[in-house]
């Protein structure tokens, strides 16, 4: 795969037309969707979009070679899809490129969302323009047919318009040689111009044709605003770029080769590195040669000097550094990352991955700059490398894990102030019915009737060694189980926390601090002893209709939504709700006819009961009712990597210590740590109902 990418160079961006089951999506389609996504009846999305029109010139001055379409715009399978293409953070990521092919002078790609922040912003209509990346080869330029990116070779700059000898007017426009595709990403402003990488290199060659031109007492070429191109520029195309003359100066000569070498040992790539060149000046020394990469590594967001890597290691530097990127596409597949190319079999092997990255070949346990084939590598490279590929397959097993993310349904996210203070859980419940107010009278104050309850944070968490063994003995499959078994551990973590609601106190619930009694309780209209079948579901489904508003005596007057069952009901639950195939109905007790079946479907405000099996209600006959949290919210999870709430991240990855000291140093282990800091809690006892069932 070529090694070159471009990240925010966005496709020309449309408002795209989109179909999901071969339907244009449209305001019908869309509240189609909400519903079938809250009901369960769907979790996941596929639709199908143009994400590139191959219409030029576009906004940004580049192009690609039409006998390249095909094979390029089928390389998008299988790519990650994206949220405004950032690679860094593993969140960003809401699904899948399912298929990609060139149809109707466009990138026609069906996409697969399975994230639930995904779905909801699809559900919303928020995914409708779409931008790609890619990886590519080389840079043409369209005037002379030479490397664009050789600012000797070719003097054009993309978007200007040059005369040849004849007259002829040609287009300066960048060519990518041989692109792969990289990601797909929703965004809300498609074809930004001249943006990012490609405008970096753009400023820094007509920098370098300016002073040639003024060292050849030319006339300088004049600044052109990259998004204005009309003018059209009377500039004769010389058949070759002159030549240097050559350098009889010995301390020239040295000079020159000093520069080449620090360049190279920089780690940065041709481009930049003759982007540094053009901003030197004649007589700069040393420190301004390492300033001028210290501006350029900056420029590009390359610096990596953080101590500690923390969560997903930033692509930056790979931008720039071409051996680094190979090694982390390596990873990605050793670690079994969805997608991932398949390396080279040089590139199979954990030990010598290791020992590239660190150096190590002694296996001592420590980083050896000396050794290290990457010039910019440091002590962190490799735990930053395994903590960028274990990230994302935390995000692959995470979206796997649907059993234990069952919560999930019935929970709200409350936000929080940032900080892991206890949470004030504040439900208002509702309050009297508006009272008439005469003509010219003042308006009375209300009363509104509240539940507090507070919940607590509680930090979870353990970690993993990566042992020398390991790498030493290649133990791939031992690799890929960590980062499963961390998610794992975190998802049947939450999971318990928020069945413990229902399970503690004999299944009675935890007390409350508003009355003082069980969440459970005859008091709180919510308690009941009838095993599961439909009677008893409709008898709760009356008693939490009829519970009391706090402050008014109103009704509740919100059926339940979610049945919480145990793994041996939930067949019981389907049928008594009409799940399945056939009639939904059932015969009456004499046998003489059908007996509808008022579960059966959805009604308007009472919505068809959803059965959810609980991993751990272990009584085989306790069962649940809860109403659906969009409407009203008793339980509640904050978590501290949250603050904002509406959402349920994945834990925490970290690189727990330098692998110069600590345990990788004493104990041959490099520990990668998992956190999850969470609170959880009721807020009121309106909404729920629980029978304990002898």
């Amino acid at each position: 795969m070529p090694e070159r990418r471009i990240d925010d160079a966005c496709s020309e961006g449309l408002r795209a037309e989109v179909y999901v089951d071969d339907k244009a999506l449209d305001g019908t389609l869309l509240t189609q969707l909400a519903q079938e996504l809250r009901s369960g009846a769907r979790d996941r999305v596929r639709f199908a979009a143009r994400v590139f029109l191959a219409q030029y010139p576009n906004a940004n001055y580049f192009r690609f070679r039409d006998e390249d379409m095909d094979r390029f715009a089928g390389s998008f399978a299988s790519q990650p899809f994206l949220r405004d293409h950032d690679t860094n953070r593993i969140e960003s990521r809401d699904g899948t490129v399912y298929a990609s092919r060139f149809e109707g002078g466009a990138i026609v790609q069906e996409i697969d969302i399975t994230s639930q922040r995904g779905l909801q912003s699809f559900a919303d209509g928020q995914i409708d323009r779409f931008s790609i990346g890619w990886f590519y080869e080389a840079l043409t330029c369209t005037v002379c047919g030479l490397d664009w990116s050789d600012y000797d070779a070719c003097r054009h700059l993309r978007g200007r318009r040059y005369k040849d000898a004849d007259g002829r007017e040609h287009l300066c426009e960048i060519i990518f040689e041989r692109p792969g595709g990289k990601e797909t990403s929703a965004v809300n402003v498609p074809a930004v111009g001249g943006t990012g990488l490609l405008a970096e290199l753009q400023r820094a060659k007509q920098a370098h044709i300016s002073t040639r031109e003024e060292n050849s007492k030319m006339d300088p070429v004049e600044n052109v605003v990259e998004e204005e191109m009309a003018q059209i520029e009377t500039v004769e195309l010389p058949a070759q770029a002159a030549a240097e003359p050559l350098q009889h100066d010995w301390a020239a000569y040295m000079r020159q080769t000093a520069l080449a070498s620090v360049l190279q040992a920089s780690g940065l790539n041709e481009p930049a590195c003759q982007a540094v060149r053009a901003s030197l000046r004649e007589g700069d020394g040393p420190q301004e040669v390492q300033a001028a990469i210290a501006r350029m590594r900056a420029a590009l967001g390359a610096e990596r000097d953080a101590a500690v890597v923390r969560g997903i290691q930033p692509l930056t530097a790979g931008d720039m550094n071409d051996g680094l990127d190979r090694l982390k596409a390596d990873f990605d597949w050793i670690l079994g990352v969805e997608g991932a190319r398949t390396p080279d079999p040089r590139s199979r092997n954990l030990k010598d991955l290791y020992t590239a990255l660190t150096g190590d070949y002694q296996l001592r346990g420590k980083f050896d700059p000396e050794q290290a084939q990457l010039a910019n590598a440091n002590s962190t490279t490799f735990a930053g490398v395994v903590l960028d590929a274990m990230n994302r397959l935390v995000q692959q097993y995470y979206n796997n894990e649907v059993t234990y993310r069952w919560f999930e349904q019935v929970v709200e996210v409350a936000p929080h102030d940032g900080s892991t203070h206890d949470v004030n859980m504040v439900m208002v419940d509702g309050h009297a019915n508006l009272p008439t107010v005469a003509e010219g009278a003042a308006y009375t104050e209300g009363t509104i009737g509240d539940s507090k309850e507070t919940m607590s944070f509680s930090k979870k968490g353990n970690y993993v060694g990566i042992t020398l063994e390991m790498i030493r003995k290649n133990s791939i499959a031992r690799m890929r189980t960590i980062p499963l078994g961390l998610v794992q551990a975190c998802t049947r973590t939450r999971s318990a926390a928020i069945a413990s609601i229902f399970t503690a106190n004999s299944g009675a619930g935890p007390t409350l601090n508003k009355d003082d009694k069980a969440l459970f309780h005859t008091d709180h209209g919510n308690l009941a002893t009838t095993a599961f079948a439909r009677a008893s579901w409709g008898a709760m489904r009356t008693r939490i209709w009829k519970q009391k508003l706090p402050g008014t005596g109103l009704p509740f007057g919100i059926w339940p939504r979610y049945a919480l069952v145990p793994m041996d009901l939930y067949d019981t639950a389907l049928t008594i709700f009409g799940y399945g195939a056939g009639d939904v109905g059932k015969p009456n007790s004499a046998g003489t006819a059908q007996e509808p079946n008022p579960y059966g479907e959805a009604r308007p405000m009472d919505q068809r009961p959803i059965p959810v099996p609980v991993p751990e209600f272990t009584d085989t006959n306790d069962w649940a009712a809860v109403v659906d949290p969009s409407e009203h919210a008793p339980l509640k999870i904050a978590y501290a990597n949250a603050p904002g709430g509406n959402m349920h991240p994945m834990p925490e990855l970290f690189e727990a210590e330098s692998p110069n000291g600590g345990l990788m140093f004493t104990n041959d282990t490099l520990p990668i740590k998992v956190r999850d800091w969470f609170a959880y809690g009721v807020a009121t006892h309106v909404g729920l109902g629980k029978s304990n069932a002898s």
